[in-house]
């Protein structure tokens, strides 16, 4: 993950950005999966329930994944939550509306200067 980016287009606290390693891109032995992999382990949970969006996989990551968390994660129950950050994302915050608000007024004001009127 391109934590910079997330940090600066989320509201996300900095200590929930997780990003995988600059060594992990193009490395032919191991990839994102190993790096979320390596996180659960360290977070305590490779035996309970593991929920990530497969339905974006493409099939030769699908694949991988499978490979992966299989051997890796046993005993890990893997759920598929394909669109739940699309469902989650859809509530938003007071700040969050607020600068939709504002975004929109800005949008507004450019429009009707641009008409030269206000019909």
């Amino acid at each position: 993950m391109d934590a910079p980016a997330a940090l600066h287009q989320t509201f996300l606290q900095r200590d929930k950005v997780i990003a995988y390693p600059e060594a992990l891109i193009g490395n032919p032995d191991k990839d994102g999966f190993d790096s979320i992999i390596d996180f659960l382990y360290s977070a305590g949970v490779v035996n309970g329930g593991v929920g990530l969006e497969l339905g974006n996989l493409t099939a030769p990551s699908a694949e991988k994944f499978k490979t992966n968390f299989k051997t890796r994660l046993p005993q890990a129950k893997i759920v598929d939550c394909t669109g739940a950050v699309t469902w989650i994302r859809m509530v938003k915050s007071d700040l969050e509306i607020s600068v939709m608000k504002e975004a929109a007024a800005i949008t507004d004001a450019g429009i009707i200067r641009c008409r030269g009127s206000d019909t």
